[in-house]
């Protein structure tokens, strides 16, 4: 027993002391531009302590990557190994950590300009296309987000496309990759009203309101053959008013309909509203003389007066006629007519008047010959 014991001892007398190793300190930096490494990395050296003396160190990634290779982003463990001479070992670690610090980049896609092809005025047909994304660091999560013209925000999936309102939608496209950076772009849609059909409402003709010079209308309103959500319809009247509410002058006023979209398009229907004064009065109207004689065949003159009015202040148009069972007469102007003096004769003088918006009105006043002479 003792001499195990002694062997034991003088054989641990013989062996040197286990070496032992310290690694350089982590090591923290960033990616090469635009590039998902760090190339160039000093790690420093690794320190040993060997009491037998003639050892050897390595170094040997986590990765299997030679020391002098790129590391790429993310953490990279360096196992350090010290060996001796009498092949005893120690080891120990190294963290070599590189930040990706450059956010990707994205280019949207096209602006789109489409028509609506829903009645509910909704462009359900709409290929955004795609967008083009860079990055240097691959495996990025491409994430949509749109925001609607309507204030309303959606989320855009590949197999359900949205359904655009019609106007203007801006598309706010968003990549983030796996360390949280983000980079956006944005793209418009553009639905586009279909440009109706218009159809004015039928003339109107009406009297004038009672003393007055003009009239309150019922134009009613076109029809348009589709509904349209962001059309306007304006009438502009020809009289240089914007609102059909208000009284419409005597005489005939003419209606322009225009149906438009906020993209330029435009249809215009006519109508036309004519108010009618209810004719010119003609007024104190006289003949001079009221009777015409000797009954001897002989013209006589006999001169006709009278006031003729448009209400309105229009112009107004007068002429004479006569009329007479066997009778003779001549109309000299519209003022003044021969008559002959026929024995038992009667003449029916009118004064016709006429205004700008065609009405008539008439007067008439008579002529006897004088019986007996």
């Amino acid at each position: 027993m003792f001499g195990f014991a002694l062997a034991t001892l003088l054989l641990a007398q013989e062996l040197p002391l286990p070496p032992q190793i310290f690694a350089p300190g982590d090591v923290t930096l960033t990616n090469d531009r635009e590039r998902c490494y760090a190339s160039g990395v000093l790690l420093g050296t690794p320190r040993a302590v060997d009491s037998a003396g003639g050892h050897t160190v390595t170094g040997v990634r986590d990765d299997d990557h030679p020391l002098s290779d790129p590391f790429p982003v993310g953490i990279t463990t360096i196992t350090w190994t010290v060996t001796d001479a009498a092949g005893q070992t120690d080891w120990i670690s190294q963290k070599v950590t590189v930040k990706d610090t450059e956010p990707p980049s994205i280019e949207a896609p096209r602006d789109v300009d489409v028509d609506e092809d829903d009645e509910d005025g909704l462009g359900t047909r709409v290929d955004e296309g795609d967008p083009i994304i860079t990055d240097n660091c691959p495996a990025s999560a491409l994430r949509i987000q749109g925001k609607r013209s309507d204030g309303r925000d959606f989320e855009w999936r590949d197999d359900e496309h949205p359904r655009y309102p019609t106007g203007s939608t801006i598309v706010v496209w968003t990549v983030s990759d796996r360390y949280g950076h983000q980079a956006t772009a944005s793209q418009q849609i553009v639905v586009k009203d279909r440009l109706p059909r218009i159809e004015a409402p039928p003339d109107v003709s009406v009297k004038a309101d009672p003393g007055k010079c003009s009239a309150f209308v019922d134009t009613g309103v076109p029809a348009i053959s589709h509904r349209c959500a962001r059309c306007s319809i304006v009438p502009v009247r020809s009289d240089g008013k914007r609102r059909t509410d208000i009284a419409f002058p005597v005489g005939a006023t003419t209606i322009e309909w225009t149906v438009s979209t906020p993209f330029g398009g435009m249809r215009k229907a006519y109508q036309t509203v004519v108010v009618d004064s209810g004719g010119p009065a003609i007024t104190n109207l006289t003949v001079t003389p009221k009777e015409i004689g000797p009954a001897n065949g002989r013209m006589v003159g006999v001169k006709v007066r009278y006031d003729a009015v448009d209400g309105c202040g229009g112009p107004v148009t007068t002429s004479l006629s006569v009329w007479s069972d066997g009778g003779e007469w001549d109309v000299l102007n519209g003022h003044a007519v021969d008559l002959r003096a026929i024995a038992d004769r009667v003449y029916t003088i009118t004064v016709k008047a006429v205004d700008a918006a065609g009405n008539e009105s008439t007067a008439s006043a008579t002529v006897r010959v004088r019986p007996g002479d």
